[in-house]
């Protein structure tokens, strides 16, 4: 049986909207509404979602970044959720995060070899092995001795993600916090980092938190997924199976529109019209389900019941009424959601 690293039990982060003379809480922003998950060790869970869903605003709280306004975080089965600073720091040198944009995530002043020095020397290492050491996590991420004289404006965008990932892993983390690291970057360049990431992986034993909007990723990444939408999880299941027959209609229609360059992977992709409309603000939560002023399939039951997440076959969880058997009746004349989700072709090797 694997062992969690971490886990996460109904997170909440809210944030309070003020209005008038007196800046009075008038109501809450809920980013991230009710979250749980687990990671286990040396595994890559995928957290997915349009922006605005709540995913870096759940990295953010893990790494102390942010308070959570409930709910709980472990991490090696120690409670995390509420740390003083010196913990935090502590934390830190077995958590580390790398950001979305790599550009303002390294600081223009300073060389490759002045950056990846402030972890080394935090950590106690002798001034006489530092730059060896930092020879060395160059070499891990497939850079050249060179490039630690080097200032950020002489990298490239691939490059310097490549620094923040050394930087990262210079304290020998074990969770490794990933928030649209590729995002930024072309296609090509795309490719090579989530490879030197997967070789990171296996050659540290790193468990990673992989956060991203774009599912053609995911499937060469991560073991589980888990799909947000407005600060709640609304499927969860193992990568390979999600993709092969995804059963909540959000994450039907996220994979529909992904880019196919064959008949056989249009074959594959879920038969479903593309969303309509733009994710509500997370400032006016929609009734009922969330996803119901947005889903094909929705009947007037989505608009007014809550959604807990149903056990779907022996495929994860999905947060939809279609799966309860309690509002059956409502989805009779509703095209079958189980059968849209079918397997249309046999999966690619």
């Amino acid at each position: 049986m694997s062992e969690s690293l971490l886990e996460v039990r109904n997170l909440e982060k809210y944030f309070p909207i003020k209005s008038g003379l007196f800046q009075r809480t008038t109501g809450h922003v809920k980013a991230v509404d009710g979250v749980s998950f687990d990671i286990n060790r040396g595994e890559t869970l995928a957290l997915i979602g349009e922006s605005g869903s709540g995913k870096s605003t759940i990295a953010e709280t893990i790494i102390g970044l942010k308070s959570a306004t409930g709910g709980s975080i472990t991490f090696d089965g120690e409670d995390i959720t509420d740390l003083s600073e010196s913990e935090l720091e502590d934390l830190r040198t077995k958590v580390q995060m790398v950001f979305q944009d790599p550009t303002s995530s390294l600081n223009p002043r300073r060389t490759v070899e002045q950056t990846l020095e402030v972890p080394l020397k935090a950590r106690g290492v002798p001034r006489g092995e530092r730059v060896s050491r930092i020879v060395d996590l160059l070499e891990r991420v497939e850079l050249n001795p060179e490039h630690r004289h080097r200032y950020p404006h002489e990298l490239s965008g691939g490059q310097k993600q490549r620094i923040n990932i050394a930087r990262a892993i210079s304290i020998e983390p074990e969770l490794l916090i990933l928030d649209e690291p590729t995002s930024a970057l072309d296609v090509s360049v795309q490719a090579k980092i989530v490879r030197l990431l997967d070789d990171l992986q296996e050659e540290f034993d790193l468990t990673y938190l992989f956060i991203t909007h774009d599912l053609s990723l995911v499937r060469n990444v991560a073991e589980r997924t888990a799909v947000m939408y407005l600060g709640q999880i609304q499927e969860r299941a193992q990568t390979e199976q999600l993709f092969e027959q995804p059963h909540h209609p959000y994450t039907q229609a996220l994979l529909s529109a992904i880019p196919v360059t064959s008949d056989d992977e249009e074959a594959y992709k879920p038969q479903q019209d593309r969303l309509e409309g733009e994710i509500p603000s997370p400032e006016n939560v929609p009734t009922g389900c969330r996803f119901h002023t947005r889903c094909p399939y929705a009947t007037d039951v989505c608009e007014t019941d809550q959604v807990p997440l149903h056990a779907v076959d022996d495929h994860g969880e999905a947060r939809c009424h279609i799966y309860d058997p309690e509002h059956a009746d409502a989805f009779e004349n509703v095209p079958d959601v189980k059968t849209a989700a079918a397997v249309r072709s046999t999966p690619h090797e």
